[in-house]
């Protein structure tokens, strides 16, 4: 026990210790990134083959490090710092968490973010002002000798005008001159907030009846089609897990507050609960004092109260295994690219110096810039709403981008996902999603009414895999004419599932054959 304990400390030591980066060693980092970048786009064109994805083997926990994950996970619960209580559809919510959360000094917990936004907004603001800037710096310099992409399609500085195909759109090519970076106000007032109708839906303006109805989210449109079979198996492992690590926290007396209590007890207790009431109500059925219909309405409401305990147990017993913590890592790898995407290494760099990423982000992001350099790929956009106001359909797409294919003539701009988890499994789904996000129009909350086109390829799509700790970047190019097959399947089953409602009415019964008087007196 005591080795065991000298180990835990010793982990736990250098887990908490911030690495100490000096600025020296930054300008280091820097400057050898800056010569891999350059050496990589040299050699992409002659690269034939993609290296295997690194094999990174998990760490394990001792005992002593587990009981404090979970005794300060518990604790922070006790003080009403759930997160899965928080509606992040409601921006106020999630910001007085966010505040309580932090004056809690809790670090075992994550600062949450609202639907409606991927970070906080007035950060996200600064970041897209900047972004902007750099930009429109970009295109200006590079101008007078390459092709500039923009909102209404491929600019050039000079040659003659001329129209291209792109995967059978017809886009025009138009002449320009080189314009001075337009002046961006780095304080500007934040995005709008994009409004939900309760149930999780988007809340777009329809320009077809003039009103603002429920746009169903991108990933729900085409998750009736997804196989949850390996999903579930993993929910249920994590359910076990928190289980596990429930009794190691509190020990298996079933004693003491709710909120310090052993799981199975809690389960047993909500059994018994049950069967007994069940039991009591059989008893007054068979003497008959119970009405019609009575016994029946015990059983379903003591039934339904079992259900409702045994949902909240689970839901405490997946939090504690870990259910959110790598979405939750993936959305935070999403913030450091888009960082990276608007404002380059620099601020990346600093919080490495700073002590606010680990070495293990900073290797990730290192390798996304590499990936994003050695084959030439170009960000246009990034975090841009859509809507498809055919199908009334809404998401977020994560980048719009220049992209250049092994085997084709030239770039074309294409939908870009950044995946941070597994994309062995899902590729039908992922293909169906990007789809989604290309035939879909571009949204601004502050001018509802108003559509833009993305004049995103409709053929092909590009998805970036990062996955998270592995610093091994990949990128494949996406055959989104499969993926239409799919999301025409995606939209006749959620068409059925309306239509199959409608196989019988439950507010028309048949009405019980009576005898008429005549028959009666026949008889």
């Amino acid at each position: 026990m005591g080795k065991n304990k000298d180990k835990s400390k010793s982990k736990s030591s250098k887990a908490d210790k911030a690495p100490e980066v000096s600025t020296a060693e930054l300008e280091a980092r820097e400057a050898e990134l800056k010569a891999a970048l350059k050496k990589a786009a040299k050699k992409a064109a002659k690269k034939a083959a993609v290296e295997p994805e690194a094999v990174v083997e998990p760490v394990e926990e001792s005992t002593a490090e587990i009981k404090a994950r979970v005794k300060a996970k518990r604790a922070a619960r006790a003080e009403g710092l759930d997160p899965n209580d928080v509606d992040r559809t409601d921006d106020d919510a999630v910001k007085a968490y966010n505040e309580a959360l932090a004056a809690s000094g809790n670090k075992t917990l994550h600062l949450l973010t609202s639907l409606s936004e991927g970070h906080d907004a007035a950060g996200k603001a600064s970041i897209k002002a900047a972004g902007k800037n750099a930009q429109a710096a970009k295109a200006k310099a590079k101008q007078e000798t390459e092709v500039v992409e923009t909102e209404t399609g491929r600019e050039f500085a000079a040659g003659d005008a001329k129209t291209d195909d792109f995967g059978g759109e017809t886009i025009p090519l138009l002449i320009v001159k080189p314009e001075a970076a337009p002046e961006v106000d780095e304080f500007a007032a934040a995005e709008p907030v994009v409004e939900f109708d309760g149930i999780g839906r988007y809340k777009i303006y329809n320009p077809a009846t003039g009103k603002a109805r429920g746009y169903t989210r991108a990933t729900t449109y085409i998750d009736c089609l997804e196989d949850k079979t390996t999903l579930e198996k993993w929910k249920l492992r994590t359910l076990l897990e928190g289980a596990a690590l429930n009794a190691e926290a509190v020990g298996k007396s079933g004693k003491g507050d709710v909120t310090d209590e052993y799981y199975l007890s809690l389960v047993s207790a909500a059994v018994h609960k049950r069967d007994v009431g069940i039991k009591k109500a059989t008893k007054k059925e068979r003497k008959g004092e119970l009405a019609t219909g009575v016994y029946a309405k015990t059983v379903d409401a003591l039934a339904s109260e079992f259900k409702r305990a045994l949902d909240t147990i689970a839901h405490d017993a997946l939090e504690l295994g870990g259910v959110h913590e790598k979405a939750q890592k993936g959305t935070d790898l999403h913030h450091l690219c888009e960082v990276y995407d608007t404002q380059g290494m620099v601020p990346i760099n600093d919080m490495l110096k700073d002590g606010e990423i680990t070495p293990a982000d900073h290797a990730d992001i290192v390798s996304y810039a590499e990936l994003l350099a050695s084959l030439d790929i170009k960000i246009l956009e990034v975090e841009q709403m859509i809507v498809r106001d055919d199908v009334h359909v809404a998401g977020r797409l994560d980048r719009l981008a220049l992209v250049k294919f092994p085997g084709a003539q030239r770039s074309v701009r294409v939908i870009a996902d950044i995946k941070t988890g597994r994309v062995d499994f899902g590729a039908g789904k992922i293909g169906m999603q990007l789809l989604t996000y290309a035939l879909g129009q571009g949204y601004d909350p502050a001018d509802p009414k108003a559509r833009r086109d993305l004049k995103a390829n409709k053929t092909k799509a590009l998805l970036i895999h990062l996955p998270a700790g592995q610093a091994n970047a990949q990128a494949y190019e996406v055959d989104l004419m499969l993926a239409r097959k799919g999301l025409k399947l995606a939209g006749e089953v959620r068409a059925w599932r309306n239509e199959g409602k409608k196989v019988y009415d439950l507010k028309s019964p048949m009405q019980l054959l009576t005898a008429t008087p005549s028959d009666t007196s026949a008889a």
